[in-house]
C-alpha cells in the first residue's frame, strides 16, 4: 500500500471515514443494505462533510435537511444515522478515527521512503565513495529513522488505548451510538497528535529522501481529516477549555509547580538505560504545565484568540506524547529482550528525546515571552532554565552508530 500513495488514499477513505459511520452508528437494516457491497467493492464510500464556502468550519455548511410538508418524513428517512440534529457527533467522531488511521498509514509511507533512500545511498557514488559512507548521510538517515520510530511508537500506544476502551463496552453498549461516540471521543487529542505527527514525519522523510512521487501523494495528509493547523488548535483548545471551566486543575498545578521550581535542586541522573530519557520526559511535562499555566493565567478565556501561543502549546504536547511513547516502547523492549538486543531502539530513543526536548524548550520560551513580562517573565524563564539543565549526548556519534544497521539492512530496522 505504501508504494501506491494515490490508491492507498482512495482505499483509506473507502474503508475508513466512508464506511465506518455505518459500521459504528448504522442500524441493523442499514448495515445489511450497505456493508456487504462496501466490503466487496461494488459500492464505493465517500464522506461528505464540508462545502466550498465553509472549508474547515464544518458546522458552517449551508445544506440542511427539510421535512416534507406534513412534517413526518425526510426525502430518504431510512438513511438517517443516529438522532436528528446530532449528525455532527457522528461526523466528528469518525474524523477522530480517521485521523488515527491516517497517522498509521503515514508510518508505512515513511518506511518505504526511508528504504528507498537507504538503498540509493548504497548504490550511488560520489568521489569514488558510496553516499552511505559520508557522515552527513549517516546523520540524515539516523534522524529520519529516529523520528519514524517516534511516529510508529505513538501510534502503537494510541491503538492500545482504543483497544482497551472499546473492549470495556458491553454487548448492549456496542449497539448504542451514544456509548460508541463517548468511547471514540475519549482519545480525540491523541488522534489529532497521531495525524499531525505522522503526516509531518512522512513529508519530512519524503523530502529528505528526495522522493517526489511520495511527497506529491503525502501532501494531502496535512490537509484532510482537518488541516494540521486545525488539529494543532484542537489539542490545547480541548484541555484549556476544561481547565478554565474548573474541570481540570491546570491553574493550581501550574501555580504549585512554579513554587516548587523556586527551590528546585539539580537532579542526579543514573547510568541505567533510558534514565536520561525518562528524566527528559518528566521535565518536559513540567515545562508543558508551566507554559500552559502561564498562558491561561495571562489570557484567560481570550486564550483561544492567541493562536500562535496555542500552537506552541500544541507542539509541546505533540513532542511530549511522542517522547513518552518512545520511552514506554523501548522500556518494554529492554524488559523483554535485554538492553543489548534493544540497542537500536535505545539509540532511537536517545536521539529523538534529546532533539524533541530542544524543540520543547524553544516553544516554551516563546510561550513565556508572549504570556509574561517584567519580573514575572524573568522568573519564569529562570524556572525554564532549571528544567532544561542536563548533560546532553554527543548526537553526532549516536547517529553514526544508529545508521550502521540501517545501511546494512537497507531499510528501517528497530
Amino acid at each position: 500500500m505504501s508504494d501506491a500513495g494515490g490508491f492507498s488514499l482512495t482505499h483509506g477513505a473507502h474503508v475508513g471515514i466512508g464506511s465506518l459511520p455505518i459500521v459504528l452508528f448504522g442500524n441493523a437494516e442499514q448495515k445489511k443494505k450497505y456493508l456487504p457491497k462496501l466490503a466487496s467493492g461494488e459500492l464505493i464510500a465517500a464522506y461528505a462533510l464540508t462545502e466550498p464556502g465553509s472549508g474547515s468550519d464544518a458546522l458552517g455548511a449551508k445544506t440542511i435537511a427539510k421535512l416534507n410538508d406534513a412534517g413526518t418524513h425526510y426525502v430518504l428517512n431510512e438513511n438517517l444515522l443516529g438522532e436528528v440534529g446530532r449528525g455532527h457527533v457522528i461526523a466528528f467522531n469518525i474524523l477522530n478515527i480517521g485521523r488515527y488511521k491516517l497517522g498509521v498509514g503515514t508510518v508505512g509511507g515513511s518506511k518505504r521512503a526511508l528504504e528507498l533512500a537507504i538503498q540509493y545511498t548504497n548504490q550511488r557514488q560520489q568521489f569514488k565513495t558510496k553516499l552511505s559512507s559520508f557522515n552527513l548521510t549517516k546523520e540524515k538517515l539516523a534522524t529520519m529513522a529516529a523520528t519514524l520510530y517516534a511516529s510508529e511508537s505513538l501510534n502503537y500506544r494510541t491503538v492500545g488505548y482504543y483497544d482497551e476502551v472499546m473492549s470495556q463496552l458491553s454487548e448492549e453498549q456496542q449497539k448504542d451510538p451514544k456509548a460508541i461516540a463517548q468511547a471514540v471521543a475519549e482519545y480525540a487529542i491523541e488522534c489529532s497528535i497521531a495525524k499531525v505527527f505522522g503526516s509531518e514525519t512522512l513529508d519530512y522523510i519524503a523530502d529528505e529522501a528526495v522522493q517526489l512521487r511520495i511527497y506529491r501523494d503525502s501532501r494531502i495528509n496535512r490537509i484532510f481529516e482537518g488541516t494540521n493547523e486545525i488539529n494543532r488548535l484542537i489539542v490545547p483548545g480541548t484541555f484549556m477549555k476544561k481547565a478554565l471551566k474548573g474541570e481540570l486543575p491546570l491553574l493550581k498545578v501550574a501555580q504549585d509547580l512554579q513554587e516548587e521550581l523556586l527551590m528546585l535542586m539539580p537532579e542526579e541522573i543514573s547510568d541505567e538505560p533510558l534514565a536520561q530519557e525518562k528524566y527528559l520526559v518528566k521535565n518536559a511535562k513540567k515545562i508543558g504545565i508551566l507554559a500552559a499555566g502561564i498562558a491561561a493565567q495571562r489570557f484567560g478565556t481570550k486564550l483561544e484568540q492567541e493562536q500562535e501561543v496555542l500552537v506552541n502549546i500544541a507542539n509541546i504536547a505533540n513532542q511530549i506524547y511522542a517522547m513518552e511513547s518512545v520511552v514506554i516502547r523501548t522500556a518494554k523492549a529492554i524488559e523483554r529482550d535485554g538492553a543489548e538486543k534493544a540497542k537500536q531502539k535505545i539509540l532511537y530513543a536517545q536521539i529523538f528525546c534529546q532533539e524533541a526536548f530542544g524543540e520543547i524548550e524553544k516553544e516554551a520560551k516563546e510561550t513565556i515571552l508572549a504570556s509574561a513580562d517584567g519580573d514575572n517573565g524573568r522568573i519564569m524563564l529562570s524556572a525554564l532554565r532549571k528544567l532544561t539543565r542536563y548533560n546532553p549526548y554527543n548526537l553526532i556519534l549516536k547517529k553514526r552508530e544508529a545508521s550502521e544497521k540501517l545501511i546494512e539492512a537497507e531499510k528501517y530496522v528497530v
